[in-house]
């Protein structure tokens, strides 16, 4: 039982922090390319997705808008981001396969 509230809380707090990397993309409701690839200049942010468990630098940004866009709009929204990141969660071989 202990494992699994440590589990949980793993996974909150995870969630807490994939939060906090989308409030900094400066988004309420949606990221355009342009500001997903200006943010992703900024090392903070490559340090936040690395603390994510997700492995990218600026040369992936691009690559890794269109794996979170999810519908092909031009734009990633909030459901998009966090359910692209889930999928993408851990080593960054797990992107990579998502290129293929």
């Amino acid at each position: 039982t202990q494992v699994l509230i440590q589990t949980i809380d793993a996974r909150k707090k995870w969630l807490e922090d994939l939060r906090g990397l989308w409030n900094s993309f400066g988004a309420i409701e949606d990221v355009d390319l342009k500001t997903f690839k200006n943010c992703f200049s900024d090392v903070r942010i490559q340090i936040l997705f690395r603390h994510l468990g997700i492995d990218v630098g600026s040369d992936d940004a691009e690559g890794l808008f269109r794996l979170l866009d999810f519908d092909g709009s031009g734009t990633i929204e909030l459901e998009e981001f966090f359910t692209g990141l889930q999928m993408l969660h851990g080593p960054a071989k797990n992107i990579d396969i998502a290129r293929i």
